[in-house]
């Protein structure tokens, strides 16, 4: 498994310099996902040794379409000529990634070409009737919003308190297919409420999926 560096990040120069040399392919596992969500990024054809020590690199500044600032994410020692780093996508609208792996012996530094994974911003959505009568049972539709579609991912209801607080009201209930949920809620007394949709913390088991919870913006229901 790859190491994490957890010290300050790694500032490398944006391009090869010196005897550094092109060799290697790169492929990644989504070419774009919400942060948090995991990649793989892996490198295969490396030429030289079949063990020698390789890095994965993130650009995190541009300038233009050019990358001017990397990061090192993860290092490790290849075998048999490959190596899969483990990660998730960063919170970056663009994030390119690539591969150096250090001089050996027997053969000089290489540099992958870069690969480019986009950063997709989640969303949640409510919808419910504006108004209702006391007693009765209205359906509340949760989805995914403009965000992308994660069949699945549970959602909840909330409802705002007095004191701006939030109570959790129903749920969870799993996103289908088209990225929509429904719940019924009962409203058994007159006035003014004010709920929300909550996509939950995300982590599917057996994956490398990290995503935190997100909240959609408030709806109200004037019941009388």
């Amino acid at each position: 498994m790859a190491t994490l560096l957890l010290a300050a990040p790694v500032v490398l120069s944006g391009s090869a310099t010196g005897s550094t040399a092109s060799g290697g392919t790169l492929a990644v596992s989504r070419t774009s996902g919400i942060p948090g969500e995991a990649l793989t990024v892996k490198v295969t054809a490396l030429p030289g040794p079949a063990a020698r020590s390789v890095r994965l690199d993130r650009c995190v500044g541009y300038s233009g379409s050019t990358c001017s600032y990397w990061v090192a994410v993860m290092s490790a020692t290849t075998s048999n000529h490959a190596y899969t780093f483990s990660t998730r996508v960063h919170a970056m609208e663009q994030n390119r990634y690539r591969v150096y792996a250090a001089a050996t012996s027997t053969d000089g530094a290489r540099l992958t070409p870069s690969l480019r994974v986009d950063g997709l911003q989640q969303d949640a959505s409510i919808a419910l009737p504006k108004t209702a009568t006391v007693g009765s049972t209205v359906t509340v539709t949760l989805g995914s919003g403009t965000g992308p579609i994660r069949a699945g991912r549970e959602m909840s209801l909330q409802r705002r308190n007095a004191d701006g607080t939030w109570t959790w009201v129903a749920g969870p209930f799993a996103l289908d297919s088209t990225g929509k949920a429904t719940a019924s809620l009962t409203l058994d007394s007159a006035g003014t409420r004010t709920y929300r949709a909550v996509a939950r913390d995300w982590a599917p088991a057996g994956t490398n999926t990290l995503v935190g919870w997100f909240p959609s913006f408030p709806a109200t229901v004037v019941v009388s």
